[in-house]
């Protein structure tokens, strides 16, 4: 029997046809398919928020250490060249 045969498309359309199922069932199954698309969409974007949240916590916190540690090293180099300075003969 080949697929071209009348009795074959006969027999398909009519299944289709007398069956209102199963555009319910496909409707269903894309529902179904854009449920679980939403789920990992969700899970995916609040696990990347979450990795750029702290990605931009620790920037900023590394950005407030180095700034913090410039002054203090600026304080300290400063204070060493004055106490140098003022070892020096001639100065008081």
């Amino acid at each position: 029997m080949s697929l071209s045969s009348p009795t074959l498309i006969e027999e398909v359309k009519s299944i289709l046809h007398d069956s209102p199922y199963i555009t319910a069932v496909g409707m269903f199954l894309v529902f179904l398919t854009a449920l679980i698309n939403l789920g990992f969409t969700l899970f995916y974007t609040w696990r990347n928020t979450k990795r750029t949240n702290f990605i931009n916590t620790v920037t900023a916190s590394r950005i407030e250490w180095i700034q913090s540690l410039r002054e203090k090293m600026s304080s300290f180099i400063a204070t060493a060249i004055a106490l140098n300075y003022a070892k020096e003969p001639g100065h008081s």
